[in-house]
């Protein structure tokens, strides 16, 4: 039912970010709490295999919503972010390629401003 799901969303191809971006986190929070908590707050990879109920549910939330990510990205985008492990960092590097920096923004709007 969630690939269901992933196909309503367009799939990121450099130009639409901002829509995705806001589609694709509504998607995770709808997948669960937990789910979109391991992208805004993280999740540290174990480095075995975790055995605690709590300690798997968070490494499955963290895969669950890196699934969701990488699968609404397309093949150019895709390889920006394929090695990496969790969502927040996938998340947060595509943040940084196409919203940027506060630094960055302010510096486009800056550069916007004088244009006009």
């Amino acid at each position: 039912m969630a690939a269901v799901k992933i196909r309503e969303i367009s799939n990121l191809d450099g130009t639409n970010y901002i829509f995705w971006s806001k589609r694709m986190r509504d998607h995770l929070i709808s997948l669960g709490f937990d789910v979109w908590a391991s992208v805004f707050y993280g999740y540290a990879m174990p480095k075995t295999a975790p055995s605690i109920l709590e300690a798997k549910k968070s490494y499955e939330n963290n895969f669950t919503a890196l699934k969701a990510i990488l699968g609404g990205l397309e093949f150019s985008e895709f390889v920006k972010v394929m090695n990496y492990y969790t969502s927040k960092e996938v998340w947060d590097k595509l943040q940084g390629v196409y919203k940027g920096a506060s630094k960055v923004q302010q510096a486009k709007l800056q550069a916007y401003r004088a244009q006009f």
